[in-house]
């Protein structure tokens, strides 16, 4: 039953932070979540790592409001305050915030237990602190009190929950998340065992509750092995596991090692040793551990690096776009979240969730305001839609990039260097055959990790009828082929967008669609375009200056097409002459469809620039026909295609025949009476 269904509302601005968490988290799956009973009183119990995204994730998990013990500087904060008193959190006084307050905590507890009491649910972090290691700390009793006050004051059925929470990379945006939900305690059933003593009932619930969390959460028993945990999972990958997905093999892993540091430590250390030198080997190699060059062999190392290259060219347009335009508020988010963090990476998230969200909207506001005033609507509407996914374009490309560009050249240089990369293979083989044995050791004494099941995220969650042909190979496949196509896609429109907008080139047809762009945009495109037409006039008039002296020359017999330096000279004047035909045949074609500019103004000053660019074409191209109308020799080199020089063939002909076109007389006839 839901908890709207209950009378217990979620609230807005719950639903707003969970929506934006998800966003930032977008890999999110939950296990045994029908552990958590969805009515009745509940106290959540969970390892604290991640500052105030953890409650928002612990409310995902739970569907249900959750109000959470936090400590109360939090409270007296500006920007964090405001929202924790709104979501209903409760403030916890500790002694390494404020020992005078320490007395206060227990009044905390007290309301903690009032709102269980009232049958609903509450979430403490019984560590009593956020931390970055791999490694569950001291569970305080705080949780057990407020529980057994709970349970005398009325709230029947109460369960303590535990849940563990495990970050891919907490502070990564778009990274995954892991939560399970342990065995929850019964309350009553405990202090019925122990006859309504509550410092024993207290004492046992409190072990229980460090025993089940630890059974949930990433714990390495040794916190001084958590360093060993990346490059463990990156050998163990071929290795006899059951969990196939990151975070459960880190987690299978680090119970892997607490069993082995407890029960064979001496074969630990001769296996990390053993690990030490061979990541040293590969570091010396300019590789990483999970360098492909290792893993493949033959043409799939070739194929795989050519593809990571093919795919960082074919992604740079749209990766670059999406870098420019979320540069400034990127940078700013960076800079001001970072004078908010505190030691760790506990608050990283936290910070940028807070200073992010409102920066990033402001800054599309602007640049929302600012195309609407510059562009067409359409290709505004267009280029917001696609500046989000740009971004996160953005910021998995520059990743890759960065990774890609480091070890190109030294995948390669291994490759050619057989001696070193099959010596790499060979220490990496006895490693990993090594893990294997471990693991099928460690799979004799942790039975229920063989027989758990693998829990699917409620997205990719399918019917019956679709997992018979949805299998988990082609799922990725088709994942993939979606995300290049996607890709792909993106691709095409923003090169598009690139080359017909922002460059302006023709679209064919009848030219620019004057009538939908804004004034502002209209004024800022004339005065570019009065300027460049006034400095086409000048290249024109001096380009007539030279050729007529040049053609003098030739009629005199100084200079001769026989000669390099004399066929040079004309070859460049006539790509000048064609450089600037081009432009005034641009500005002609922008602005053709002046007549539809309701603003009578800009419709004369337009239509005057467009009728300046085609007289001023119109007399270039007749002084350059006359200029050479009586030099056979001449028109025949005029006429010569010569590719290096961007000369069309039979350029001069093409000239004399658009001069003599009946439409374009009519079109200049029509614009003179105009």
């Amino acid at each position: 039953m839901s908890s709207e269904k209950n009378g217990e509302s979620r609230g807005l601005l719950r639903r707003i932070v969970r929506w934006l968490v998800k966003r930032y988290y977008p890999k999110l799956e939950i296990s045994d979540a029908d552990r958590i009973p969805q009515s009745g009183p509940v106290l959540l119990c969970a390892n604290h790592a991640n500052s105030l995204l953890d409650p928002v994730l612990i409310g995902i998990a739970a569907r249900r409001p959750v109000r959470f013990m936090a400590k109360a500087p939090l409270f007296d904060h500006f920007l964090l305050g405001p929202p924790m008193t709104a979501l209903g959190m409760v403030p916890t006084f500790r002694g390494s915030d404020d020992k005078s307050q320490v007395r206060r905590n227990f009044e905390s507890l007290g309301v903690g237990a009032k709102v269980l009491a009232e049958g609903h649910v509450m979430g403490i972090f019984p560590e009593g602190k956020s931390t970055d290691q791999v490694h569950l700390e001291t569970v305080r009793s705080g949780a057990a009190r407020m529980a057994i006050q709970a349970v005398e004051q009325g709230a029947a059925g109460l369960k303590i929950v535990p849940l563990g929470l495990t970050y891919q990379r907490k502070d990564a945006f778009r990274s995954a998340v892991w939560i399970q939900v342990g065995e929850p305690i019964d309350v009553a059933e405990c202090l019925d065992q122990h006859e309504g003593v509550s410092r024993k009932a207290r004492q046992a619930i409190t072990r229980q509750l460090e025993v089940r969390l630890k059974e949930v959460v990433l714990h390495l028993d040794d916190p001084q092995w958590e360093p060993w945990l990346d490059d463990l999972q990156t050998l163990a990958e071929t290795a006899n596991m059951p969990a196939k997905e990151p975070l459960k093999r880190r987690k299978l892993i680090a119970d892997a090692m607490n069993h082995f540091l407890a029960n064979d430590p001496g074969r630990v250390k001769t296996v990390a040793a053993k690990i030490k030198a061979y990541g040293n080997e590969v570091e010396a190699a300019g590789l990483r551990i999970d360098s492909s060059v290792l893993r493949l062999r033959g043409l799939r190392v070739c194929a795989k690096l050519l593809w990571r290259f093919l795919r960082l060219i074919l992604l740079f347009i749209p990766a670059m776009a999406g870098t420019l335009h979320h540069l400034v508020p990127f940078v700013l988010v960076r800079e001001l979240a970072a004078r908010m963090d505190q030691a760790g990476r506990q608050t990283v998230s936290t910070n940028r969730m807070f200073v992010g969200v409102p920066l990033y909207l402001l800054w599309y506001a602007l640049v929302a305001c600012w195309m609407f005033g510059y562009f067409s609507t359409w290709f505004a509407c267009l280029w917001l839609i696609a500046a989000p996914f740009c971004g996160v374009l953005a910021m998995y490309y520059w990743r890759v990039a960065r990774r890609t560009a480091r070890l190109l050249i030294a995948q390669l240089r291994v490759t050619m260097d057989r001696a070193t990369l099959k010596r790499l293979r060979r220490a990496q083989a006895e490693i990993r055959d090594e893990l294997s044995d471990l693991a099928d050791q460690f799979a004799k004494n942790a039975p229920g990790w063989l027989g758990q099941s693998e829990a699917v995220p409620q997205s990719l969650k399918t019917d019956d009828s679709q997992k018979r042909f949805l299998t988990p190979f082609s799922r990725r496949v088709v994942k993939r082929l979606v995300g290049v196509c996607m890709a792909a896609l993106l691709l095409v429109a923003v090169a598009w967008v690139g080359k017909h907008v922002l460059l302006e080139e023709p679209l064919g047809g009848m030219g620019l669609d004057l009538q939908n762009l804004s004034p502002h945009r209209m004024e800022v495109m004339l005065d570019a375009d009065e300027k460049t037409i006034a400095q086409l006039i000048d290249g024109l008039a001096t380009l007539e200056t030279e050729a007529t002296l040049i053609n003098s020359e030739f009629a005199e017999g100084r200079r001769s097409f026989t000669n390099q330096g004399d066929n040079d000279d004309v070859r460049e004047l006539l790509r000048r002459f064609i450089a600037y035909r081009q432009a005034l045949l641009r500005i002609i074609w922008k602005y053709q469809r002046c007549g539809e500019i309701e603003d009578e103004k800009l419709r004369l000053r337009t239509f005057l620039l467009d009728y300046t660019a085609a007289s001023t074409l119109y007399e270039a191209s007749l002084k350059f026909v006359h200029l050479f109308h009586d030099s056979p020799q001449s028109i025949a080199k005029l006429n010569e295609a010569e590719p290096n020089w961007d000369v069309p063939p039979g350029f001069y002909d093409m000239v004399r025949h658009n001069l003599a076109s009946p439409g374009n007389m009519k079109l200049f006839d029509a614009a003179r009476n105009y």
